[in-house]
C-alpha cells in the first residue's frame, strides 16, 4: 500500500519505514509536526528535539515533506483513551496533517515508530480510524535489546541528541552513535531497568543515515542546552544549528532489503513443530458482580435485520435486568451458522459495541435450523468503584501480535482476571494465515504475547478452549499445547470441533487467566463409571476467587445404550446448578441421537468433539 512516514527525525520512525519497505509497502511522503517555538517543546506525543533537521531529512530521502505547526497542547494526558474534543489538541494537529497528506498523495497507511507507548499508539490509531487509514507499527512490543541491535546492523546511523536519565551524562554521551551507546544502554537496562530504546524518555536520537537515504546528513554545528544539571540524572539536548547533505561514497542504498519479520516469524515457529425447529431465546444468569446473557435468533427476513434485532434485544434485556445501566460487556462469544454472514453481523455488532470494546470469540457452528446466530455475553457491574477494568485494543499492524480484525479488544482485564479474545494463526506483520501445520503454534504464540502485556503467562491460565475445524487440527493443537504448557499441562483445555473460523483458519485459541501475583493450582483425576471414562481437570486461584472445572466423558465400547452424566461427585454445587438442565439421560444408541445431544451442548455454549464429550464451567466469586 501507499504509506506516509510519520517522522520525528529519530531512529524509531526511520526504522519502521524500513520495515514497511521490507513488507512490500511504498513510502510516498513524509509527515512531521513542527513545534511553534524553536528549541525543544514538551509533548506527550512527539519528539520535538532535532526538528531543525527535518527538511534535510526529507531531502535525503527525496520525498515530499508535509508539515503542520503544533503548540504541543494536550487536553487528555491523564487518560489512555482519546476522543476529539479540542481543535487545538496536538492530536487534532496530527489529524489535519494526515488528512492533507491523504488528499494530496492518496495514501492508505501510516508508518508509526511506536514501540511501547499505549498513549501514543491509541491516539495515532484514533486519527487513522477517522481517516480510513491503516496504522503500520512494526516495532510495537518488540524486545528492545534485540530491536536496537537490529537497527544498528541494518545500517541506521543515528546519534544521541538528548539525555534524561540516571547513567547518561551530557558531556559524555551527547553526539554518540547508537553503535557506541549500545553496550552502555544494555548495562543501564540490567542495573536500573532503563528502556534500551529510550521508550521512557531516557534519550532521543537523530538519524543521519539509513538505507533509505540517497544522501547522508552531517551535523556541522550544534550547542548543548541544559534543562537540568541534576547530579544524578541531568537533562540536556543538542540544538542542531547547522546541517548539510553529503553524497554517499558507496552509492545509494535506497530500498535495500531489511529483516522481514513476517517471514522470520513463520520460520521461527515452524522449527518448533513436530509433525430441529429453534425459536428465539434469551437467557439471563446473574453470578455475583457478573451477568451472563445468552441470546439466539432465527433468520426471519435477512441477516442484517436479524443481527440488528439481536443487538436491540441485548440492550433491552440488559436494561430490564440492570436498571442502573452500570454493566459493561467484557467478553462475547459470537456463534454464527455461516461465516459468510460475518460482514453484515459484524456491522450491527460494531454499532452495539462502539466503545470499551469487549474481548470476543467468533466461530461458525452447526446451529439448529433456522438459527442464524447466538451471542453469549459476560457483563460486569461497574457501580462498585473497587472494580478496575482495562482493555488492550491494538489496531496497528506490527510484529507483536495480530491487529484487531474486528470491533473487539485483544484482552479485557477485570481486577486480576484476564479475558482473552480468540487468536488465530495470522502473521502479525502482513495479516496473512500461516500454513495449517503451524497455525496452532503461531496462534498460541500470539496468546503468550497478549498475556505478557496484561501481566500474565501460560502458567496462570484458568480455562482454555481451542476451537478446531478437523481432528488433524486438534492433534496439532494438542502438540503445540504440550510443548508450551510447562507447569500448566493439566490446565482445563477443551478442543471442540467447529465448522468454520474467521479468515478460513483451522485453529482458534481462547483463554481466561489471572495475573502473575496469584498462584494457580491444577488438579487432575480420572475414573470409570457407568460405561464412561470420566476425566476431571480443574484450575483454582483462591486469592482471585476464581475456579474452572472441566469434565470429559469418553464412552467405552461396552457402554449402555442410555447413560446418565453423573453429578453427585462434582467438585462444586455451582457446577451442578449451572448444568442441571443438561444432565438428564442422553441416548447414545446411534449417530443421530448422539449428534442431537451435541447440538444441544453447542447451542448452550458448551463444547463437545464427539469423543470425548467435554463440559467446562468457570466460577468467579468476585472481581478481585
Amino acid at each position: 500500500m501507499r504509506v506516509v512516514g510519520l517522522i520525528s527525525g529519530g531512529k524509531d520512525s526511520c526504522y519502521n519505514m524500513m520495515q514497511c519497505v521490507a513488507a512490500g509497502h511504498e513510502v510516498v511522503a513524509l509527515a512531521n509536526l513542527q513545534p511553534a517555538q524553536s528549541g525543544e517543546q514538551d509533548s506527550y506525543m512527539f519528539q520535538t528535539v532535532g526538528h531543525e533537521g527535518i527538511s534535510l531529512y526529507a531531502e535525503a530521502m527525496q520525498l515530499p515533506l508535509f508539515q503542520e505547526t503544533t503548540q504541543c497542547k494536550t487536553t487528555s494526558h491523564n487518560s489512555l483513551s482519546y476522543q476529539p474534543m479540542d481543535e487545538d489538541d496536538e492530536v487534532e494537529d496530527l489529524y489535519r496533517l494526515l488528512k492533507r497528506v491523504k488528499e494530496e498523495c492518496d495514501i492508505q497507511g501510516v508508518s508509526v515508530g511506536a514501540i511501547l507507548s499505549d498513549y501514543q499508539r491509541v491516539r495515532v490509531e484514533n486519527v487513522c480510524s477517522r481517516l480510513g487509514l491503516i496504522s503500520l507499527a512494526y516495532l510495537w512490543r518488540r524486545n528492545q535489546k534485540l530491536l536496537l541491535q537490529e537497527m544498528i546492523q541494518s545500517g541506521i546511523h543515528a546519534v544521541v541528541i538528548k539525555v534524561a536519565c540516571l547513567g547518561l551524562q551530557p558531556a559524555k554521551h551527547l553526539g554518540k552513535s547508537l553503535e557506541e551507546m549500545y553496550p552502555h544502554l544494555c548495562e543501564l537496562a540490567d542495573k536500573y531497568g532503563v528502556n534500551v530504546c529510550g521508550e521512557g524518555g531516557e534519550y532521543e536520537t537523530f538519524t543521519l543515515d539509513c538505507p533509505l537515504f540517497h544522501k547522508h546528513l552531517k551535523i556541522d554545528s550544534s550547542s548543548v542546552c541544559t534543562h537540568s544539571d541534576d547530579e544524578i540524572a541531568p537533562v540536556a539536548y543538542l540544538q542542531l544549528k547547522q546541517l548539510s547533505l553529503v553524497e554517499k561514497t558507496n552509492g545509494t542504498l535506497v530500498n535495500q532489503p531489511v529483516v522481514d519479520h513476517s517471514t522470520l516469524y513463520v520460520e521461527r515457529l515452524t522449527a518448533k513443530v513436530v509433525p430441529t425447529e429453534t425459536k428465539a431465546e434469551t437467557c439471563v444468569r446473574p453470578c455475583g458482580p457478573y451477568l451472563w446473557l445468552s441470546i439466539s435468533k432465527p433468520l426471519i427476513v435477512s441477516p442484517e435485520s436479524t443481527a440488528e434485532d439481536i443487538m436491540l434485544d441485548m440492550k433491552n434485556t440488559l436494561l430490564a435486568t440492570d436498571g442502573s445501566n452500570n454493566s459493561q460487556a467484557i467478553l462475547v462469544y459470537l456463534y454464527l451458522r455461516n461465516m459468510q454472514d460475518y460482514a453484515v453481523i459484524n456491522a450491527a455488532y460494531a454499532k452495539a459495541f462502539a466503545s470499551d470494546l469487549p474481548a470476543r470469540v467468533c466461530v461458525q457452528l452447526d446451529l439448529p435450523h433456522p438459527l442464524l446466530l447466538r451471542m453469549d455475553i459476560l457483563f460486569v457491574n461497574t457501580s462498585n468503584n473497587d472494580v478496575s477494568i482495562s482493555h488492550l485494543h491494538v489496531q496497528s499492524i506490527s510484529h507483536w501480535a495480530p491487529a484487531n480484525i474486528g470491533p473487539y479488544s485483544q484482552a479485557c482485564k477485570v481486577g486480576d482476571v484476564i479475558f482473552l479474545a480468540g487468536q488465530i494463526g495470522l502473521v502479525p506483520g502482513c495479516m496473512t494465515l500461516v500454513p495449517a501445520k503451524i497455525e496452532a503454534t503461531v496462534s498460541l504464540d500470539h496468546v503468550i504475547s497478549v498475556l505478557k502485556v496484561k501481566g500474565s503467562d501460560l502458567s496462570h491460565i484458568l480455562q482454555g478452549v481451542c476451537y478446531c475445524t478437523s481432528l488433524e487440527a486438534v492433534q496439532y493443537a494438542q502438540m503445540a499445547w504440550q510443548k508450551a504448557a510447562g507447569s500448566s499441562l493439566y490446565c482445563p483445555i477443551a478442543y471442540p470441533l467447529v465448522s468454520g473460523l474467521p479468515r478460513g483458519a483451522n485453529v482458534e485459541w481462547h483463554f481466561i487467566a489471572v495475573t502473575k501475583e496469584h498462584t494457580v493450582t491444577y488438579n487432575h483425576s480420572a475414573k470409570l463409571e457407568v460405561g464412561l471414562v470420566i476425566q476431571t481437570l480443574s484450575a483454582a486461584c483462591s486469592l482471585a476467587k476464581v475456579e474452572c472445572i472441566q469434565l470429559s466423558f469418553a464412552p467405552l465400547a461396552t457402554a449402555a445404550e442410555t447413560i446418565t452424566i453423573p453429578h453427585q461427585d462434582l467438585p462444586t454445587a455451582n457446577l451442578v446448578q449451572i448444568y442441571q438442565p443438561y444432565t438428564s439421560p442422553m441416548p447414545l444408541k446411534d449417530k443421530t441421537s448422539c449428534d442431537s445431544a451435541m447440538s444441544v451442548l453447542h447451542t448452550c455454549g458448551l463444547w463437545s468433539m464427539g469423543n470425548p464429550l467435554t463440559i467446562q464451567a468457570l466460577l468467579i466469586k468476585q472481581c478481585k
